[in-house]
């Protein structure tokens, strides 16, 4: 009952504040398919595409500003392209998005072949790409324009290559000098030391047993070594995300486990990630507590995992 009262709230309640995401955007397509057989050369599947069913999502963190713009809140995306010619994006979410164009860039493109809502295989389409520092002006210059009546800042970084060890402390140090604005990660890169001083990252169990160096992310005796991390770097809390066991709070020298409490029949995790830190922004700017921007943000994940496809969930659905 107290959790379905701060469903209500968060449904009525209007979010006067901006955000600004920053990190790239993939053209995620997924093809539906039809398993055909094994094959005899090899132990593996046989599969024919079907042409004509093919759906596409704009992932990455476009997948975070379609969230935020489905919660209503006034989003707009910093990120990369390489030429004008987006034609994934449909003009409504382009008037949202500022793009650096870069030539020597690839445009990121994932193809996912299903057969009845199961992935079989992706292919992924990207070349190695390092942002060019002589551009990091541009970037920088672009967040500043950003930066009026933006109260949230959220770093969708796919370690792709657009946010780098150079630009990312320039744009923290330029945003915490406005005391009033709070920092949110997503990273996948393996120097989180980077982003000194913001205010939360979140990571999911796999990375965060790969950065910190352990096995079991329930194992306590491990948690000197994250309570170390926070301490060291400024950074207030750290969220770690266990699947269908719900999420892990650290923050100073405590933590906190969130369990799941619903059970959703699983169709596609897809995007799971990127919806999990979109309403964890929707609550902090719904001045909820932590604990319950948590309990928020895996319900509205798991709801998105009900659907196929990259899903973005917007408030009436809570």
């Amino acid at each position: 009952m107290i959790f379905k009262n701060l469903l209500n709230k968060i449904k009525k309640k209007k979010i006067n504040k901006k955000v600004l995401v920053i990190g790239e955007i993939f053209e995620d397509i997924f093809v539906e398919s039809e398993i055909i057989k094994i094959s005899q050369e090899a132990p593996v599947m046989v599969i024919n595409p079907k042409s004509n069913i093919r759906n596409k999502y704009l992932g990455g963190a476009g997948n975070v500003l379609q969230n935020l713009l489905s919660a209503n809140v006034n989003t707009s995306l910093i990120s990369l392209a390489e030429n004008n010619n987006i034609n994934y994006v449909n003009q409504k979410l382009k008037n949202k998005i500022s793009f650096i164009i870069d030539r020597s860039f690839q445009n990121i493109k994932k193809i996912r072949y299903v057969s009845n809502n199961k992935h079989i295989i992706r292919i992924d389409h990207e070349k190695k790409y390092n942002f060019p520092k002589k551009k990091d002006l541009e970037l920088i210059n672009l967040v500043k324009k950003k930066m009026n009546n933006t109260s949230v800042i959220v770093f969708s970084d796919y370690d792709k290559g657009f946010l780098t060890n150079t630009n990312i402390p320039k744009i923290i140090e330029f945003i915490i000098k406005h005391k009033d604005k709070k920092i949110f990660v997503d990273s996948k890169r393996d120097n989180l030391e980077i982003f000194k001083n913001v205010h939360l990252i979140k990571i999911n169990n796999l990375e965060a047993c790969n950065y910190f160096k352990i096995q079991d992310i329930y194992k306590r005796s491990n948690y000197y070594k994250i309570f170390n991390f926070l301490e060291k770097n400024n950074i207030q809390k750290i969220i770690i995300t266990t699947g269908k066991n719900g999420a892990i709070l650290f923050y100073k020298k405590s933590f906190i486990y969130l369990n799941n409490k619903k059970r959703s029949e699983v169709y596609d995790v897809s995007g799971a990630g990127d919806t999990f830190l979109s309403y964890l922004v929707v609550g902090s700017l719904s001045e909820l507590e932590i604990k319950n921007s948590i309990m928020l943000a895996n319900h509205a994940s798991f709801l998105a995992i009900t659907k196929y496809g990259i899903s973005s969930i917007n408030k009436e659905e809570l």
